[in-house]
């Protein structure tokens, strides 16, 4: 396995070469040079190679935005959040990529000193972790500490005008000494606290009750415990226990799955802070029901699916943090972006008018990503079957923003409102407000939007509905969260 895979046109092929080279010189493994073993195909070898790469460098140049098969490894690096574009020339990318920040090497041969190659190894970094070359060097400093701490301490006590003698009854005082006094104090404690017979009174305690759970807890008015923590690692977070997952396939027609009390999971899902400044959710690994018998064709069947465990942004990703994401890269405004940015002062909104690519850019930037549809589904809705993040109630006017009309983008929803309206796992918005979009494609040339807006019918705001968009495409009535491996 590589950590890097270079894709690149043959004209390109010195420059690939030096590339290559610092990144091996760095440490990471590197796969750039085709070679077809005796008994495989151009197409297997480059296949193999795809799937194993860990990160997928890509480099534009007026000859390698025409040629197919970069183009081809590029999409692979892109589906997979794992493709790092580099532009050798002053030259548009494919129209797919265009919108991708690409690292500038625009007339690089080669040299170490050039402006962007400081940031492309960091780009890099950012995807497989930093090179073995750093990891070593920390290492082998942590390791000098350690060792030279102790022939610090030995070249103090060797100082000159030292003593051998005192050195002898200095020991014997700071060992003899310290250990008399120890077996004083040991000797009264022992004398004042003997046990007495018969004369103590006891006092009875209070038994004590097992903690509640959150469902426990709403039903005795107490506040339910959330745990809260820094960010998870799989196999260290504890896995919190599952709701009983209503079987929902061969219900009579128009019959919905009923769950009584719709409370939260027996144990609330660990919070974090993104690099963003966004607070995720983690959403435990487990089955779920996706899709629906009594929607839309491109909602059935209803199935269970088993997903790994996820991190999710508890709030639409706003106005406000958009701008930073702009400042921060000098990315394109979206359009209207002077209305919403004046509109933070008056609650912090979901920033619209982005792209699939501008949103997938963004949660790149932050080692995020974008949800699949499938994990979108399951954080809207939780494990019970429910047909709307908040339960089985029809919607209404305290559960979402939703059925409409536009009057500017004060017509938007702050992010952190609608606590009624919340999904299982405590997410915001993921009903009404303004369609996600998700990594998902829909078809060959449109990528699933999920959760309804603003002016979505009650019907479009159902948690299996699934709705499509250009990837190109800037609407008022589209926004995005990102997600992250719980890993």
């Amino acid at each position: 396995m590589a950590d890097v895979f270079i894709g690149y046109a043959k004209e390109d092929k010195n420059r690939a070469e030096q590339l290559a080279q610092i990144l091996k010189a760095q440490g990471w493994s590197v796969w750039w040079d085709v070679y077809i073993p005796a008994g495989k195909t151009f197409d297997e070898v480059i296949e193999k190679a795809l799937v194993e790469a860990r990160c997928v460098v890509v480099l534009w140049s007026k000859a390698s935005v025409t040629k197919h098969w970069v183009k081809t490894e590029a999409e692979r690096g892109r589906k997979k959040n794992i493709l790092v574009p580099v532009r050798l020339e002053e030259v548009a990318p494919p129209l797919a990529f265009e919108l991708l920040q690409a690292a500038p090497l625009i007339g690089w041969h080669g040299e170490q000193s050039h402006p962007g190659l400081e940031r492309l190894l960091q780009d890099i970094a950012a995807i497989v972790g930093p090179p073995p070359v750093q990891r070593d060097q920390a290492s082998q400093k942590e390791s000098l500490q350690k060792i030279q701490e102790p022939q610090d301490q030995k070249k103090q006590n060797l100082e000159p005008g030292s003593r051998k003698t005192d050195d002898f009854f200095s020991v014997i005082g700071k060992v003899v000494v310290p250990l008399a006094a120890v077996a004083i104090v040991a000797f009264i404690i022992m004398w004042f606290i003997q046990p007495e017979s018969g004369n103590k009174e006891v006092i009875p305690q209070p038994p004590v009750e097992p903690a509640k759970t959150p469902a426990q807890a709403e039903k005795s008015g107490q506040a339910p415990i959330v745990t809260t923590g820094t960010t998870p690692q799989v196999g260290s977070v504890a896995k919190p226990a599952e709701p009983k997952t209503e079987k929902l396939k061969g219900l009579p027609a128009g019959q919905v799955a009923s769950a009584p009390s719709f409370s939260l999971p027996k144990q609330m899902p660990i919070e974090i802070t993104g690099k963003d400044g966004a607070p995720m959710v983690l959403v435990p690994a487990g089955e779920f029901t996706m899709g629906s018998n009594d929607g839309d064709a491109d909602e059935k069947p209803e199935r269970l699916v088993t997903l790994e465990a996820f991190l999710i942004d508890k709030y639409e990703v706003s106005t406000k943090l958009y701008a930073k994401f702009i400042q921060a890269i000098g990315r394109s405004q979206p359009d209207g972006w002077s209305q919403q940015v004046a509109l933070v002062g008056s609650g912090d909104r979901p920033v619209v008018n982005v792209t699939w690519h501008d949103a997938d850019a963004y949660c790149r930037h932050y080692g995020k990503r974008l949800p699949t549809e499938q994990e979108w589904e399951k954080a809207a809705r939780g494990t019970d079957g429910r047909k709307y993040p908040w339960g089985n109630e029809e919607p209404s006017s305290r559960h979402a923003l939703f059925n409409t009309t536009w009057n500017g983008y004060g017509t938007l929803a702050v992010v952190e409102s609608y606590d009624s309206g919340k999904s299982p796992y405590g997410l915001y918005h993921m009903a009404g407000n303004v369609w996600e979009w998700t990594s998902s494609d829909y078809d060959n040339s449109t990528k699933v939007l999920r959760g309804g807006s603003w002016n979505s019918g009650p019907g479009n705001v159902r948690s299996a509905v699934r709705g499509r968009g250009q990837p190109m495409g800037r609407y008022a009535k589209d926004g995005f969260r990102c997600a992250q491996d719980a890993r």
